[in-house]
């Protein structure tokens, strides 16, 4: 989850072209029940992402806000198997800690929650090269790592927008968006 990286991916698919799906005021991530409120059309793509286990399918849908500066995204990718429970913190915690390494970014904050039941993670991190942010949630939900971010500087964190996305997120049942 580099910065830079996620708002040039957040560029390019805004360029892109590729059809999204609406319903209840929120964008629903296509074949899935996740949902978030974008304040703008978002782009999805999907890629694959190398990990030690191997490589898995990475789905990206995300939506650069030029008038704030930034970008918000919505994205998962499918574990191998779904984790036992005593397990949650321990992927919630190494997704958040490679995302760091990664981004050469240092995480601010750390809060762990639930959301919608599911286990989840807050996390702020701060690239202090480029002066910007990164709010992100990730939540496990069955054998899935839903993360919802925001990435950008503090025009964009400090707007209702930024609260606002990431308090919309909608997860439906577990495993949903696996087959």
């Amino acid at each position: 989850m580099r910065t830079s990286l996620r708002i040039t991916l957040t560029l390019v698919l805004a360029i892109s072209g590729v059809s999204v799906a609406w319903a209840d005021g929120r964008f629903h991530v296509p074949g899935t029940a996740y949902a978030a409120h974008f304040s703008g059309v978002p782009e999805c793509e999907t890629g694959k992402v190398e990990t030690p286990a191997g490589a898995i399918e990475r789905h990206v849908c995300a939506y650069y806000d030029e008038r704030l500066g930034g970008g918000y995204a919505i994205e998962y990718v499918s574990l191998p198997s779904i984790p036992r429970t005593s397990e949650a913190q321990l992927i919630l915690k190494s997704a958040a800690a490679g995302a760091a390494q990664e981004s050469q970014s240092e995480i601010t904050h750390e809060s762990s929650v639930r959301i919608e039941g599911h286990p989840a993670l807050d996390v702020v991190f701060l690239k202090r090269k480029e002066g910007s942010l990164a709010r992100v949630r990730y939540v496990l939900v069955g054998r899935d790592l839903v993360t919802l971010s925001i990435d950008g500087g503090s025009r964009l964190h400090e707007s209702p927008e930024a609260a606002a996305f990431l308090d919309s997120l909608r997860l439906g049942s577990p495993g949903s968006a696996s087959p």
